[in-house]
């Protein structure tokens, strides 16, 4: 199971992992599912003695050069298969993922994400939820705004039930 503890309780290494983890979990290219043992990657960095200043500047590094792409030699799974010649693209592909795991803890893998259960409960707003959807995008996109979106109002509708469901 994916660790349960709160982004403010955990390190960048245990963030990581979790979502290392969730990668593993739902990666179907090859059709079969992947294992990957709670803390695989945490362990990983102990044996190895990476602390999360380390583990930034291994991200930084080539991929020939950092140890990030030795992770799981075997068993990391990628889009497509790698012959010898092209250890240094399975590399770069590795740390590409690596680094999202680091940097966007929150990624959100092919086959992850979930769309949420239709009813009408899913379009009732209030004006809470109306009024934050009209002030982060008069903020955010200013030429939308002004272009005309504020006076459409099944527009704003959608964003704010997108923005309330967060998708």
């Amino acid at each position: 199971t994916v660790s349960t503890m709160s982004a403010d309780d955990q390190n960048v290494i245990e963030r990581a992992c979790n979502t290392l983890q969730r990668y593993y979990l739902t990666y179907r290219a090859d059709g079969k599912k992947h294992e990957y043992e709670e803390g695989k990657f945490v362990e990983w960095c102990d044996e190895f003695g990476i602390d999360e200043d380390l583990l930034m500047e291994e991200a930084q590094q080539d991929p020939d050069e950092s140890m990030l792409p030795d992770f799981d030699p075997d068993g990391f799974p990628l889009e497509r298969e790698y012959t010898k010649d092209e250890e240094s693209e399975k590399k770069q592909e590795i740390l590409k993922i690596m680094q999202k795991c680091i940097y966007n803890p929150d990624t959100i893998w092919l086959g992850e994400a979930q769309l949420p259960h239709f009813n009408d409960a899913l379009f009732v707003l209030n004006n809470d939820d109306m009024n934050l959807t009209k002030e982060s995008y008069e903020t955010q996109c200013p030429v939308l705004w002004n272009a005309g979106i504020h006076s459409d109002l099944s527009f704003l509708q959608i964003l704010a039930v997108g923005q309330k469901e967060k998708f």
